[in-house]
């Protein structure tokens, strides 16, 4: 293992559970030394994404899938100090392996505003199941994350922050879609 790093969903779109909104940097050892056990008994070799469902209550967990590609929310690894694509390419450089990286100690958070956790707080609006007073805290949620100093943008990464406004703008053309 070169490099390993692991977050836990916040927000899903819906939100009954879909693609990530917003995460948060986390760790569970049961959950890694469970992935590590299919990764070497696939003999695998490279980058492997192993996603879980985790029951919080119970601490149990269930494997959903196991991908050989980056993942959609590889900034905030990227932000917790874990950089894999270029690990990835130093490797295949023939570069010497440093030791385990892992991620940075505490909680990052990062999101993928728009157009994502916007469509987690409309799956929640427009859900009538949903109480008022989830939906008023949802709403003051998405506002003070704008405020937050530990909540990181996936588009307002150092040396890229032009692929935000690009995308708020295509945001705002769409009519919010």
């Amino acid at each position: 293992v070169i490099a390993r790093a692991m977050h836990q969903r916040l927000h899903e779109v819906p939100h009954q559970g879909g693609a990530s909104s917003l995460r948060k940097s986390w760790w569970h050892q049961g959950i890694y030394e469970d992935a590590l056990t299919k990764a070497n008994a696939l003999g695998w070799q490279g980058v492997v994404m192993v996603e879980y469902r985790w029951d919080k209550d119970s601490d149990t967990f269930f494997l959903m899938e196991m991908n050989c590609r980056f993942w959609g929310s590889l900034h905030l690894a990227l932000y917790s100090g874990v950089d894999f694509p270029r690990l990835l390419l130093d490797c295949q450089l023939g570069k010497p392996a440093p030791q385990t990286v892992e991620q940075l100690p505490g909680e990052i958070k990062c999101r993928y505003t728009f157009p994502r956790d916007v469509q987690y707080l409309w799956s929640l609006v427009k859900d009538p199941a949903v109480t008022l007073s989830r939906k008023v805290f949802a709403a003051a949620e998405f506002l003070a994350l704008f405020l937050s100093p530990g909540t990181r943008s996936d588009l307002l990464f150092p040396g890229d922050r032009m692929l935000y406004w690009r995308r708020l703008l295509r945001f705002i053309r769409s009519g919010g879609a």
